[in-house]
């Protein structure tokens, strides 16, 4: 019954384009931008951004959210991205005529003659890592990740898309 579960809430991801000549033991310090909001969700890429940026720190590395043009000049590499799904966790109430009986989910509960339906919240991003000296890109990732909320669904998306660049210059 476990094995289910995590499959169900488990993210997707492709493996990393890496420049091979790059040398990622040199960076130190990162920049994080925004990253290009999700249609109608404004404050999804700036959202993004933030966890990108705690999820360096998590891991003691300096990072500087959306820089100074003097900030940017310490950091070794940009990184910004994509938000290519954001879809919140959303509640809904369904009240059922009394002909209905069945009906079959995961996310559904039925509770006398009310449906309560769980939408889990889903996040998609692609993550691009430039050279600051060079604009070059040096490291994409994308990662895709269903949570029961919007923040959760966010911070295991960025997490699953930026650990193999961080486990690379540690």
């Amino acid at each position: 019954m476990l094995l289910p579960f995590i499959f169900y809430f488990a993210g997707c991801a492709s493996a990393p384009v890496v420049k091979k000549s790059y040398d990622f033991s040199r960076v130190k310090r990162v920049a994080v931008e925004n990253f290009a909001a999700y249609s109608e969700y404004k404050d999804s890429g700036r959202m993004a951004a933030q966890y990108a940026a705690s999820d360096f720190v998590r891991y003691g590395i300096e990072a500087y959210l959306n820089p100074t043009a003097s900030e940017l000049s310490k950091c070794d590499v940009i990184v910004t991205g994509s938000l290519l799904k954001y879809i919140p966790d959303k509640t809904q109430i369904i009240n059922l005529k009394s002909s209905e009986q069945e009906i079959t989910s995961l996310q559904i509960k039925q509770k006398d003659k009310q449906i309560v339906k769980y939408n889990e919240a889903q996040v998609a991003l692609s993550v691009i890592i430039k050279d600051v000296k060079t604009n070059e890109v040096i490291w994409a990732n994308d990662y895709s990740y269903e949570g029961l909320d919007i923040g959760t669904a966010m911070d295991f998306a960025m997490r699953g898309a930026l650990f193999p660049f961080i486990r690379s210059i540690r």
